[in-house]
């Protein structure tokens, strides 16, 4: 048990060491509207993928809309948010996918 639990914590070390010599691009956006659990606009008109979240599409059954209602809980309109890129700036859809969504406090 203590050779997996020290060759776990190894690889995490590893990743985030990768994972932090690259610089993320991060940009400001301000929220337009929620798409549904997992899409928003920016104000800028830029659709955004939550990246690594898979929420039901509005229309699908009674979750699609309690998905859009919890983020739109998260990120109401008018909230300032920073995103932040890494390896695949955009999705099949030409969406954004952004790795983390932070709110800007000073903005």
């Amino acid at each position: 048990m203590k050779r997996m639990t020290l060759s776990a914590g190894v690889s995490l070390a590893a990743v985030l060491v990768v994972g932090a010599s690259a610089e993320p691009a991060v940009d400001p956006c301000v929220v337009a509207h929620v798409i549904d659990g997992d899409t928003l606009v920016c104000e800028k008109n830029e659709r955004v993928r939550l990246l690594l979240i898979d929420a039901p599409e509005a229309e699908q059954g009674p979750f699609g809309p309690a998905a859009e209602a919890f983020l739109s809980t998260l990120l109401p309109r008018g909230a300032r948010v920073r995103l932040e890129t890494d390896v695949d700036p955009r999705d099949r859809y030409d969406r954004r996918s952004p790795t983390c969504i932070w709110p800007m406090v000073g903005w």
